[in-house]
């Protein structure tokens, strides 16, 4: 799946846990998304990557 997105994508799910399953792994995600520009939407959680307050709320949760 990976593969397929490119910068500028966005990645949409459900929930965070959908994402990742630990806080490791969605912190990784997430700095590798923002390296190559990729944002994403956790509707659950309502984190939207391409605002900066989708941003912020990542980094609360993810603390």
């Amino acid at each position: 799946m990976m593969a397929e997105v490119r910068p500028g994508n966005v990645i949409v799910v459900k929930e965070l846990s959908r994402l990742g399953w630990t806080a490791l792994q969605l912190i990784k995600l997430f700095r590798d998304f923002t390296q190559t520009n990729i944002h994403f939407v956790a509707i659950k959680q309502g984190i939207n990557t391409r605002m900066q307050t989708g941003k912020l709320m990542f980094h609360l949760f993810s603390v």
